[in-house]
């Protein structure tokens, strides 16, 4: 009887150990937290605000011949299309993967198409930016692609966004799009 008394008290400490082992494990990323400060006594705080007749350090002198810097697209200079859209032939694949491209620039004629792929190996779908606004934010899950065909000539700058966020991953990740 004292036998089978200490087996079931081990039996239900691991069994507690476990759960709430797991419940730490499965804790998510906290993307539904809110952040709750005490906006009630910031709102009503005021702070009391002078205007400076000069400004306190002011703008150095821009030189007289700053680098050219390369032309930037304007507006909706790139197609967006997913696999059963596209029917032609990519001039390159960029594979995604740890939330982070497989090249960091690629070289394209304007016309051409550039797949990119998200290999990701864990449940993380990417959301697809573009630094100019030359395409809406595109999502792409897991296992999936997605082709982006650049009609115009410029630099392109593609980031890798937390979905669920809005925000960059932290792994930086850019692709630089160059179009001749």
């Amino acid at each position: 009887m004292q036998m089978k008394k200490t087996f079931m008290v081990l039996l239900a400490l691991v069994l507690l150990i476990g759960a709430v082992g797991a419940a730490g494990c499965l804790g998510g990323d906290d993307d539904n937290v809110t952040n709750q400060s005490n906006q009630s006594n910031q709102s009503n705080q005021t702070e009391p605000t002078t205007e400076p007749s000069q400004p306190a350090n002011p703008e150095p002198a821009q030189p007289a011949n700053p680098e050219p810097e390369p032309p930037a697209p304007s507006g909706e200079t790139v197609t967006v299309q997913n696999t059963s859209e596209f029917d032609g032939t990519p001039k390159v694949l960029v594979i995604a993967k740890d939330r982070k491209f497989s090249a960091n620039t690629v070289n394209i004629s304007a016309g051409e198409t550039v797949r990119i792929w998200n290999r990701e190996d864990v449940n993380f779908a990417h959301l697809y930016h573009s630094e100019e606004g030359a395409f809406p934010d595109t999502k792409v899950n897991i296992k999936y692609d997605i082709y982006f065909t650049f009609n115009q000539p410029g630099t392109y700058k593609i980031d890798i966004y937390n979905p669920s966020t809005g925000e960059p991953y932290p792994t930086n990740a850019v692709l630089t799009v160059k179009v001749t």
